[in-house]
């Protein structure tokens, strides 16, 4: 019965994960910065625990898929070491030996041969593929090197999560929310999410990220009987309420000799002026309008015909006297 029931399990982990089926570990890669943080047995290498050290890998040689083996050491895993070191070779290697004049044979064979390609990196995310040329006797820089994770779909940091912006394990965790699809585009909030999938991180215009920082707020200018107030970044990276902050009337109120509107102008459109003349300092006597050109003064306009008609009296009655 036990067996039955032991054959059973093993059945169904091979069923359920492929992975498993295919190399005996559970198909769950755990991140990891030094061996210490794996378990016992495991060996930490390119950010990831794994039982086995050593791993297949393959190099193309004048067109022949050769194989060999890789060894992580120090984190990293060493050069690929061929299983047939004459894989791909276009000639045979000399013979060493010979009795010739000292030196012995073939010499000391070069690091690399011309136009030998290796796979390089972890070959893992954006590094999958990467492959180094030997030129001039030498190895070329791996072709693709690790940089900083960015909401592509990519994993670009080669560390076996996509978008794991900031280190984060999972998308729900990082600034990528809208990557594939996963969520709707809501709201903006400060969270470290870009949740309206606009490309922007926290462009809420309420999100602060140093608190006790203070910024202006309030009117656009302080102009006339403006003045800019102060808001304070709070513990939750929130701006806090606008205080001390003075506003704009709709309108310039007239005589006060102030710029109620903050336009710059002082008691502007105001339709009254004291002196005739429209100057921004209007009030007592109403010229009618706008003021927009010099006043007519109706009590001297009186007084002068007044005058006329008096004398045009008086000349009348001195000349019917005379007749």
């Amino acid at each position: 019965m036990r067996i039955l029931l032991a054959s059973f399990l093993i059945l169904t982990l091979f069923l359920v994960n492929p992975v498993f089926a295919e190399t005996g570990e559970v198909g769950v890669d755990i991140p990891c910065s030094f061996d210490e943080d794996c378990q016992l047995g495991e060996t930490c290498c390119d950010g990831f625990c794994l039982d086995n050290p050593n791993r297949e890998c393959f190099l193309i040689i004048n067109a022949v898929n050769c194989t060999g083996q890789q060894t992580c050491g120090g984190g990293t895993w060493g050069e690929c070491i061929l299983d047939d070191p004459d894989c791909g070779s276009v000639s045979p290697t000399p013979p060493n030996g010979g009795g010739g004049s000292g030196g012995g044979g073939g010499g000391g064979a070069s690091r690399c041969k011309e136009g030998e390609i290796k796979s390089c990196g972890n070959q893992i995310g954006a590094c999958e593929g990467a492959i180094q040329t030997c030129v001039d006797g030498k190895w070329t820089d791996c072709s693709v090197e690790p940089t900083d994770e960015i909401c592509n779909t990519f994993d670009d940091d080669c560390e076996g999560v996509i978008d794991n912006v900031y280190g984060f394990i999972t998308v729900e965790e990082t600034s990528c929310w809208c990557v594939d699809a996963q969520n709707e585009p809501k709201q903006e909030s400060c969270n470290g999410i870009d949740d309206d999938c606009n490309g922007i991180i926290d462009d809420y215009a309420d999100c602060c990220f140093v608190p006790g920082e203070t910024r202006d707020c309030g009117p656009d200018s302080n102009q006339g009987i403006c003045e800019f107030g102060i808001s304070i970044c709070g513990d939750d990276e929130l701006w806090g309420e606008c205080v001390d902050a003075f506003y704009p009337e709709k309108t310039d109120l007239c005589f006060n000799e102030l710029d109620d509107n903050c336009n710059g102008l002082v008691d502007d459109n105001c339709e009254h002026c004291q002196d005739n003349i429209q100057n921004s300092d209007e009030e007592g006597v109403d010229c009618g309008g706008s003021c927009l050109t010099e006043c007519t003064n109706w009590l001297w306009i009186i007084i002068i015909v007044a005058i006329i008609i008096i004398t045009l009296i008086i000349v009348w009655y001195w000349r019917k006297k005379k007749k």
